[in-house]
C-alpha cells in the first residue's frame, strides 16, 4: 500500500523526507514546478487507478484525487516540520479513511479504517 510505503520513508529517511516534503517549498522555481509535477502525477495516477476499479459510470469529480494528495502532502509536511513523526505508522488507518471516503463513501472507507486498525 503506497500510504504505508511514504510513512515507512519518511520514519526511516527523516532528513531527505523534510527536504523533500518541507524545505521544497521555499527552492527555486524550477523545483517548485518539479514538485508540482510530482504532486500533480500522483493524483493523475490515483484518478486513473479509481476510475479503473469503479464503475465506470460512476461520478467521480476530477478534484478528488487531488484533494487526497494535497490532504496527504499537507499532513506529512506539519508534521515533519513540527518534528513529530514518532508515531506516523499510526496514521495509516485515518489515512485510509480519508483516501477512500470521496470515492467510495463512508461505508467503504470505514470498512478500510477497521481493517487498517
Amino acid at each position: 500500500m503506497a500510504v504505508e510505503e511514504l510513512l515507512r520513508f519518511v520514519d526511516a529517511e527523516p532528513d531527505a523526507a523534510r527536504t523533500l516534503i518541507v524545505e521544497a517549498r521555499a527552492s527555486c522555481p524550477a523545483a517548485l514546478d518539479r514538485r508540482d509535477e510530482l504532486l500533480d502525477h500522483f493524483a493523475a495516477c490515483i484518478d486513473t487507478q479509481v476510475r479503473a476499479e469503479l464503475d465506470t459510470e460512476a461520478s467521480i469529480s476530477p478534484i478528488a484525487a487531488a484533494g487526497v494528495v494535497g490532504g496527504v502532502e499537507s499532513l506529512l509536511y506539519d508534521r515533519i516540520n513540527r518534528e513529530d513523526t514518532a508515531d506516523l505508522p499510526a496514521l495509516i488507518p485515518s489515512l485510509m479513511y480519508f483516501a477512500v471516503l470521496p470515492f467510495e463513501g463512508h461505508e467503504a472507507a470505514s470498512a478500510e479504517l477497521a481493517a487498517a486498525s
